[in-house]
């Protein structure tokens, strides 16, 4: 089913078939919204911008065995696909416990793995099994490649939900989508651009389930008070991802440490950043863990 969709994506351009009026549209510069500026915070009674686009910068991968996983600058153009087809690779993010087939760790994380899948149309992502990831003639270096420009496509796509302090400065910034590998727009390598003039050289993702993304300054950001929500979200998710907190730097992914539910002594969750309800955007603040779970928050 799938080899049958990517068909249809790269078939001869329809425009061809238009009506003259379509035709004459068709020229037309696209809608604003991808201005090229770098992000800034959304006013109080505003709705979030769309996602800006900065000029890219190459995240390598740090010099090791050969096994991590964080990829190498994409040689594959991001647009390489139609808006909204399904990628034929892409990255899985998921928890360490699923023991995937082709499951490698993700970066130097312990809990989290990346495991080369595809986009359908019936379970959402499908991971390659052994078998169809040699089949496919990929090694794992061009698989990251090909992840990180679908992870790129998609982080272009997306728009940024911003949470302020009480004081107008940003407390963090969320990323969701709906499609499945969202998680993975973390190994774009524009994704430390475009968080750069906001948050600084080094950014702290969480990853709870695979549609969320988390983003907070490493120097500022109070991301450890996140400990007891990410905990939540994470078993509270039909897909879960990652109780790891990592940090995206010019050197690459890097994990620090994961929020873990035994007896360690998180902070309150009324000491954490305010939610975008708080900070006059939208979703909802989080809420208390159960008296019996504590979070043992990454440094």
């Amino acid at each position: 089913m799938a080899a049958a969709f990517v068909c249809l994506v790269f078939s001869p351009n329809p425009v061809s078939a238009a009506t003259e009026k379509e035709k004459k549209s068709a020229g037309k510069p696209a809608a604003s919204g991808k201005s090229g500026k770098p992000l800034k915070p959304v006013r109080p009674d505003a709705l979030p911008a769309p996602v800006p686009v900065p000029a890219p910068v190459p995240v390598s991968a740090p010099a090791d065995s050969g096994k991590n996983s964080q990829p190498e600058t994409s040689t594959e153009p991001a647009s390489a696909l139609k808006p909204g087809a399904l990628e034929p690779v892409c990255a899985a993010l998921e928890p360490l416990i699923l023991r995937t087939e082709m499951a490698r760790p993700l970066s130097d994380g312990k809990k989290t793995v990346i495991v080369p899948a595809r986009e359908d149309n019936v379970l959402g992502l499908t991971n390659f099994s052994r078998g169809e990831f040699k089949a496919a003639g990929l090694s794992w270096e061009q698989f990251l490649a090909k992840a990180s420009a679908a992870a790129t496509r998609l982080l272009l796509s997306m728009t940024p939900e911003v949470a302020k302090n009480k004081d107008g400065t940003v407390a963090y910034v969320t990323l969701r989508s709906g499609r499945p590998f969202a998680a993975s727009v973390v190994l774009s390598p524009r994704f430390l651009p475009l968080f750069r003039e906001q948050f600084g050289d080094r950014l702290v993702v969480l990853m709870p389930d695979r549609n969320t993304v988390y983003v907070f300054s490493r120097n500022f950001g109070r991301f450890q008070d996140f400990g007891p929500r990410i905990l939540q979200e994470y078993a509270a998710a039909l897909y879960p991802c990652s109780i790891e907190a990592f940090e995206v730097s010019r050197e690459g992914l890097k994990c620090l440490g994961s929020f873990d539910d035994g007896g360690g002594t998180g902070a309150s969750p009324a000491a954490s950043p305010e939610s975008p309800s708080e900070g006059k955007t939208s979703k909802s603040k989080a809420s208390a863990p159960s008296s019996k779970k504590k979070s043992s928050a990454p440094k």
